[in-house]
């Protein structure tokens, strides 16, 4: 509880730094995965960063995505499914948490605001549920039961750009890629490159 508590201190304003060389940074943001062909991901972070560099961060984040059912699938999945009865294979993101270091070698300022650009790398874990309905199995398939669903070490890379005002505030833009691999029906190994569009705001203090 104290620690939600000072989280949202925080960000709304307790603390904040005149300046651009912030030490901590809060975020919090929403994204969407924009390579999946066959459903519709979006999901929801929170971040805390510490920042020893001025050009330098190193973070973590949480990352949640609620399990919508047949609303997450795409037009081509429900044909696949109900029309043409194909099983696409569709693994959901679901939760995440993620340790980061990024590095901007790109930075302009003015007094009023500044902007960074950079890059990142990350590992973490990311928990995956598969949809049992579109695999066209039910709770009595052991096998598929069995890794529906599965928690997967994660690597990442990054790219992002960040715009600061004065008083505090930012938002960000991040271009992200969550490799991990997985196994499908208990018998085979997928790997999955999932590339997942951020935008965070941000709280320097």
């Amino acid at each position: 509880m104290k620690w939600s508590v000072l989280w949202v201190a925080a960000f709304v304003g307790l603390g904040a730094s005149p300046s651009f060389a912030a030490k901590h940074v809060v975020s919090a943001g929403a994204g969407a995965v924009t390579n999946d062909p066959f459903l519709r991901r979006r999901l929801l972070s929170v971040g805390y960063e510490s920042r020893p560099e001025e050009r330098v961060s190193f973070g973590f984040d949480l990352q949640f995505s609620p399990d919508l059912g047949q609303k997450d699938w795409k037009p081509i999945t429900k044909q696949l499914v109900e029309e043409n009865h194909v099983s696409p294979d569709i693994s959901k993101i679901t939760y995440a948490g993620r340790m980061a270091l990024t590095v901007f070698p790109v930075q302009h300022s003015e007094p009023s605001f500044l902007i960074r650009a950079g890059f990142g790398t990350s590992a973490g874990l990311v928990h995956t549920s598969d949809d049992l309905q579109a695999l066209d199995v039910g709770k009595a398939d052991e096998r598929a039961v069995r890794t529906q669903h599965q928690v997967h070490p994660c690597l990442g890379a990054a790219l992002t750009a960040e715009v600061w005002r004065a008083d505090g505030y930012g938002i960000r833009m991040r271009r992200d890629l969550m490799i991990f691999i997985e196994t499908v029906n208990s018998t085979t190994l997928e790997m999955k490159a999932n590339k997942v569009f951020y935008l965070d705001l941000m709280r320097q203090f």
